[in-house]
């Protein structure tokens, strides 16, 4: 009695085809248990999923005010900002006329001291 190369192709076919077939399976039941957990853990907190589902346009909402609120708040400041700087530039330009000013005065009052002083001392040389 022999085996024929077709007989023995068709039974690696076979054992291949019951390889895959238990592979098959064995994947399908850890599907079943991962979809089996996940319907347990959604069972359990259902009543938080509908909660926080409910919750979610108000929030939605609510976040979309703050996101308006913080661009006026920094429009607002970015205007006050550039205020402030012109004011500080306007201030520091007053200050260095003014500190101009003062320094001709004092100039102006020291050649008066030393004309004072060379016309009191002239005479006195004499």
């Amino acid at each position: 009695m022999y085996i024929s190369l077709y007989d023995l192709a068709l039974l690696i076919l076979f054992a291949l085809a019951l390889a895959v077939g238990y592979y098959l399976i064995a994947a399908l039941r850890k599907v079943v248990a991962v979809v089996a957990q996940v319907n347990d853990i959604l069972a359990d907190n259902r009543q938080s999923i509908d909660s926080t589902i409910e919750v979610l346009p108000a929030l939605i909402t609510n976040s979309n005010e703050v996101v308006a609120g913080v661009r006026k708040t920094v429009e607002t400041a970015n205007s006050a900002v550039s205020c402030i700087e012109d004011n500080i530039v306007d201030t520091a330009d007053k200050v260095q006329e003014t500190i101009d000013n003062a320094m001709l005065y004092a100039r102006c009052a020291g050649e008066v001291v030393r004309a004072i002083i060379g016309a009191v001392s002239k005479p006195d040389s004499k």
